[in-house]
């Protein structure tokens, strides 16, 4: 009689502890804080265990926006200066060019094999919670930078086949320059020709309404 009663009470422990422990399941708790973006459940719907199915059911995308994470793929010939630690400059057009200052986070250390690019991750602050998931976001990374250059407008290159050169007035006359290039970025470019200096006349407006032995009077743009 007592080891029925002991063994009647074992299992009605047992499944006390069990109804315990799917009462847990009614309180939802992720790792970490965030905001659910995205809700795909319905309030009294009815929903499987997740530890029974393969696929489990997803309820909620929960999304941590502080700090919120930019990833950016970085081309491949840009990817050999990116180390982590490095000074960046976010500019976020969506709230009115607002520019903010982090640094890289995360590198990944290989290209995608289609896109050949490095996916580059930085963590950035976002307490008022302004920044939103999805935004595009403008990212200046400094990889090299030298000072004491000559650098001339990108307007002021043409490009002809594989060959670069600017147009310049020489003695009166315009005169095809072939030039080197070292660093660039979308404004400017360094110029590694001796030949070419601070003194040159280069002409930037109106590249297209003259051509070499032309004689022309130049004009000196006014700073």
């Amino acid at each position: 009689m007592v080891e029925n009663t002991e063994a009647e009470y074992l299992i009605a422990k047992a499944n006390l502890d069990a109804f315990n422990n799917r009462i847990g399941f009614l309180s939802i708790e992720a790792p970490f804080s965030g905001i659910i973006t995205k809700r795909f459940v319905d309030k009294g719907a009815m929903i499987q265990s997740g530890l029974n199915q393969s696929n489990p059911q997803a309820l909620f995308e929960l999304q941590e926006i502080n700090p919120i994470r930019l990833s950016i793929p970085v081309p491949g010939s840009d990817a050999v200066g990116i180390q982590k630690g490095m000074e960046v400059e976010v500019t976020l057009p969506e709230l009115s060019g607002k520019s903010l200052m982090a640094k890289v986070s995360r590198i990944s250390n290989a290209l995608d094999p289609i896109s050949k690019t490095m996916r580059v991750e930085i963590d950035l602050e976002n307490p008022d919670g302004k920044i939103l998931s999805g935004m595009y976001t403008k990212v200046l990374i400094q990889i090299n930078s030298r000072e004491n250059i000559l650098s001339l407008p990108m307007i002021a290159k043409v490009s002809h086949k594989n060959e670069a050169y600017i147009l310049a007035v020489v003695e009166g006359k315009v005169k095809r320059l072939p030039i080197k290039i070292g660093l660039s970025n979308q404004d400017y470019f360094e110029v590694l020709n001796d030949e070419i200096t601070s003194e040159t006349q280069v002409i930037v407006q109106g590249k297209g309404l003259v051509k070499p032995q032309q004689i022309v009077e130049p004009i000196v743009k006014q700073e």
